[in-house]
């Protein structure tokens, strides 16, 4: 069936009900906007059966979407389970299995796995243009560290201290 409100044409049925510019993969978004809301979640059901049964194919592939953003939110979302080693707590990284012995290491290395970079710097390292962000706190802390940075007295430029001899070697500037 593919008439105005058939698969492929997902923006067209949209439109007709006043929302427009909504792409393909905004669509199907759009119906779980609100989920988290309580006072929207019943209109969010009554549309999804509204589209159930009349537009199957529409709500198939709504469906699939869904189904597969709500895989990925698992993932991202849950916290790593608990397991025991020897008799000691230990934490696994839900999507790769690796055991950590902390919780937020096990959590950061599900974010390094899905190359997802949560910790943001937004300056925190005395910079306030910086706009680094990495996958684990450990690395933002390294990052932020300030007895780890040296200012260049040629350039003016930081660097870490493990680079830091390297950059003054090479470095063009005069004083």
């Amino acid at each position: 069936m593919e008439g105005a409100n058939g698969p492929g044409n997902v923006q067209s049925h949209y439109e007709t009900r006043g929302v427009s510019g909504v792409s393909f993969e905004q669509s199907s978004l759009l119906a779980g906007t609100h989920i988290d809301d309580s006072l929207t979640l019943e209109p969010t059901l009554r549309h999804f059966e509204h589209l159930k049964t009349n537009d199957p194919d529409l709500f198939k592939l709504l469906s699939k979407d869904v189904e597969e953003l709500s895989h990925i939110l698992d993932i991202i979302t849950s916290d790593a389970p608990e397991i025991y080693v020897d008799g000691v707590r230990k934490y696994a990284c839900v999507k790769c299995g690796t055991i950590h012995d902390r919780r937020l290491r096990a959590n950061d290395c599900r974010y390094s796995d899905l190359g997802l970079k949560p910790y943001l710097c937004h300056g925190s390292c005395g910079l306030n243009s910086c706009k680094k962000s990495y996958s684990s706190k450990q690395l933002l802390n390294r990052h932020c560290e300030y007895d780890q940075v040296k200012k260049c007295g040629r350039c003016g430029r930081r660097q870490s201290k493990q680079n830091f001899a390297r950059h003054t070697s090479s470095c063009q500037m005069q004083t």
